[in-house]
């Protein structure tokens, strides 16, 4: 029996081994990196696709029509594609960043061959349907109404748009950027992000042979876009010092933030500026919570992080 008055010997790890991914293609060129892992029959395809095209004066295309494109196809509305996803089990999700967007289905692997019909009709013919959008539409300028009455929020943003400027890292996002979408800019993006040349595709689980022979019947021989299309390209210099306030009368609290440009993930650096990090305010008992909150007791609570992006990385310390 376990003697649980002893603490567990220590030891030193010596070394992590990682699965290493198979690279593979489909037949039109798509790259796709699997991880075949687990017992279990279910499998998680993961669609990356760059963002292109970036439009200062349309700062939400892109953000768009990642949300709503699995809400309407030509051949299926928004709660058809909800019923037969939740149907086979499956869960279909999407994501926007900064620099790509990705369409994530989980599923077993005895539904694949009927849920990746349902994406390839997502990725060939949404339709991102008036009422849809004037819902979205709706949702969003109530939630941003409701963030602009949070001071984190509002240190966030600023703090984005002083360093990045008006692209899609640090864009001043209004209400009234909301009002100018309109379904003919999104078909318009749709058109020329969501094609086989800008898509990477990640797949894990139990995905071996039959799995990928399924993937490249809907996704290598029947998907062609010949839309063209430049991914985003962003350049940016460290910005001066400076001390921007934005005042609030009717806050309890303010929120802090500071810092500027640094390396991203590229960098030979990176790892050992992301230790140093940590050290300073990455975790709870970092020396920033340990002298700001703890010793003087000036906060709630502290903290730093390093973000990577594509084009730029930056710093922050935040409270």
């Amino acid at each position: 029996m376990l003697n649980r008055t002893n603490a567990p010997e220590f030891k030193q790890v010596n070394e992590i081994n990682f699965i290493a991914p198979k690279a593979q293609q489909l037949a039109n060129g798509i790259k796709v990196f699997t991880v075949n892992a687990g017992e279990q029959e279910l499998v998680r395809i993961e669609f990356i696709f760059e963002n292109v095209n970036y439009d200062q004066s349309k700062p939400l295309q892109a953000v768009t029509v990642n949300s709503l494109i699995n809400n309407g196809t030509k051949s299926l509305s928004a709660k058809e594609i909800a019923e037969k996803v939740d149907y086979y089990g499956a869960f279909l999700q999407t994501e926007y960043g900064a620099d790509h967007t990705t369409i994530t289905l989980h599923s077993l692997n005895k539904h694949l061959v009927s849920v990746l019909p349902i994406v390839w009709s997502i990725f060939n013919e949404s339709i991102f349907p008036q009422q849809e959008l004037d819902i979205f539409i709706q949702n969003q300028k109530q939630k941003l109404q409701v963030n602009l009455q949070k001071n984190d929020f509002l240190a966030r943003k600023t703090f984005a748009n002083t360093i990045f400027g008006n692209t899609a890292y640090g864009s001043d996002i209004a209400a009234a950027d909301y009002d100018t979408l309109n379904r003919e800019d999104l078909l318009a993006y749709f058109k020329a992000a969501y094609k086989p040349e800008n898509c990477v595709i990640i797949a894990a689980g139990k995905f071996e042979d039959k799995e990928f022979r399924l993937l490249d019947q809907f996704f290598g021989n029947s998907w062609e876009n010949n839309n063209t299309s430049a991914v985003n390209q962003f350049h940016f210099s460290a910005v001066e010092g400076s001390e921007i306030y934005i005042e609030k009368d009717d806050a309890v609290q303010s929120a802090l933030r500071l810092g500027n440009l640094t390396i991203n993930r590229t960098h030979q650096d990176f790892a050992k500026l992301q230790i140093l990090n940590t050290l300073l305010g990455g975790y709870f008992g970092s020396r920033l919570m340990a002298n700001i909150r703890e010793d003087k007791g000036y906060t709630y609570g502290i903290g730093s992080g390093i973000a990577s992006l594509k084009h730029a990385g930056y710093f922050f310390i935040a409270t």
